[in-house]
């Protein structure tokens, strides 16, 4: 413990800006922006909104591979000692935001995941950023929240609202679904059957739709967020890929000693 790097973190408050304003702003090739897009800032779960607005501090990305990536960001973290500069109730007070892949359930679980043409696309990809941007929707008051120097994110801040608003829009092409209308009915009586058996209770069968895409694709979450305002919304750049996520779904939540879940199901 005594080889841990030490990093402090400072917390700064701002003038109130929209973050949709902020967010459409930003010029950087890895960053995120965590959304509670939902139509009620007073809900509890659509209280705080979260976008980082430099280059991180670390990116963390794991490719098909053996090496379990949850135990490796574990480590990561585990490898530095964060010391709060003070105590506003944010809370997100810094760490890591990224995804994991289904097929990262072998890391889990001893399922066997069969081969399938896929997404040539990382199996997790974690950004730790140095400086953020925390959103309470409920108060309208928004802070910087940072590991560099005081100056040197007050300067990142400065840079990044002083940069124009993105534009330009998208274009998606025809929509194909990697299931046919009767091989998705074969699925749906063979999920009926498990029930049945009482194999299991419930299933999701998904489908993959893919396109040819064209534009911008935080024009593309924008639309999205518009059209169905979520909770928890979210738009992911990343030097290979970007995603675009609108959900209602709280999957797990520590505060403390509670754990809370909100599945659909």
């Amino acid at each position: 413990l005594n080889d841990r790097k030490i990093l402090r973190l400072c917390t700064i408050p701002i003038k109130w800006t929209p973050p949709v304003e902020i967010f459409r702003k930003i010029n950087l090739s890895t960053f995120f922006f965590l959304d509670s897009a939902g139509v009620s800032a007073s809900n509890e779960n659509s209280r705080w909104t979260y976008l980082s607005i430099s280059e991180p501090h670390s990116v963390i990305r794991s490719d098909r591979q053996k090496t379990d990536p949850i135990e490796t960001l574990g480590r990561i973290l585990n490898s530095y000692e964060v010391i709060h500069g003070n105590g506003e109730d944010i809370p997100f007070r810094g760490g890591a935001v990224g995804y994991v892949s289904y097929e990262c359930l072998k890391h889990f679980d001893t399922i066997h995941l069969r081969k399938k043409p896929g997404l040539n696309i990382p199996e997790s990809y974690f950004i730790i950023p140095n400086d953020y941007l925390a959103f309470d929707l409920s108060l309208k008051k928004a802070w910087l929240v940072t590991l560099s120097e005081k100056k040197t994110a007050l300067k990142n801040l400065a840079h990044t609202l002083n940069l124009p608003a993105r534009t330009g829009g998208f274009r998606f092409g025809r929509a194909q679904a990697n299931f046919s209308e009767e091989t998705f009915s074969k699925a749906v009586n063979k999920v009926k059957g498990y029930i049945r058996e009482g194999d299991i209770f419930q299933a999701n069968i998904a489908q993959r739709w893919h396109g040819d895409f064209s534009g911008n694709a935080g024009a593309l979450y924008l639309k999205l967020r518009k059209i169905n305002p979520s909770p928890y919304s979210c738009y992911f750049s990343f030097p290979e890929l970007e995603i675009v996520s609108c959900s209602p779904e709280l999957l797990i939540r520590r505060r403390g000693n509670v754990v809370e879940t909100r599945p659909i199901a």
